[in-house]
């Protein structure tokens, strides 16, 4: 049974892709969570940012990457009901009447793999087991500088894995404790902040000892 909110998602992702037949809409569903997937918030890099639609359309129609409009429209929909994409209309403003506009994000990141068939995954781990092995063979025609770069590669592995993994937490986390995150950290540098005024306040104050 799933007990994340990332393990509850790709369930509903495997159900969703399970009832398409089409091999094609199942790969429009990858270019869709991916494009959605790569978003990012431009004060928070971290975490998946609201696509407005008429955006969205040009980077998937218009682009050439999903054949045309309705197909698009019906399968974002779909994606929408399914829980796998969630939606939200936006205000109007008073000076452009008309239709609010909708935005669109994914409320956790969804890795290609999640869309891999079992014989894909299969021949994915074959090809890192090679790859790796050939890393390893490498190495080892290098007596001279083999150790060091073979610490370097564990270092950077470690580095890129756990900065993965940061990235894939923060983008469970919801909205409110989303907020919550943003409040502690203005209460800390509005702390700071009055420590600093403070400090300043008894430097002025032994500057004019120091001349009474």
């Amino acid at each position: 049974m799933a007990n994340t909110r990332e393990e509850r998602q790709n369930e509903f992702l495997q159900k969703f892709l399970k009832s398409r037949k089409s091999e094609e809409t199942k790969k429009y569903v990858q270019i869709i969570m991916n494009y959605l997937s790569e978003q990012r918030g431009e004060q928070n890099k971290k975490i998946s940012r609201w696509v407005q639609s008429r955006d969205f359309i040009v980077a998937m129609v218009d682009s050439g990457k999903i054949p045309n409009s309705s197909t698009f429209y019906k399968l974002l929909k779909d994606l929408v009901d399914a829980g796998l994409i969630e939606r939200k209309k936006g205000l109007n403003k008073k000076s452009k009447p008309g239709r609010p506009p909708v935005f669109y994000r994914v409320p956790v990141y969804y890795p290609s793999i999640w869309f891999m068939s079992r014989d894909e995954m299969m021949k994915f781990a074959v090809e890192l087991d090679f790859y790796a092995a050939a890393v390893r063979l490498t190495l080892s025609n290098h007596p001279d500088i083999g150790p060091v770069l073979d610490q370097e590669i564990c270092q950077n592995f470690k580095k890129i894995k756990d900065r993965k993994m940061e990235l894939l937490n923060d983008l469970q986390k919801s909205d409110e404790e989303i907020g919550k995150e943003v409040t502690e950290r203005k209460k800390r540098i509005n702390l700071v902040d009055g420590l600093d005024n403070r400090l300043d306040q008894e430097e002025d104050l032994e500057h004019v000892d120091h001349w009474v």
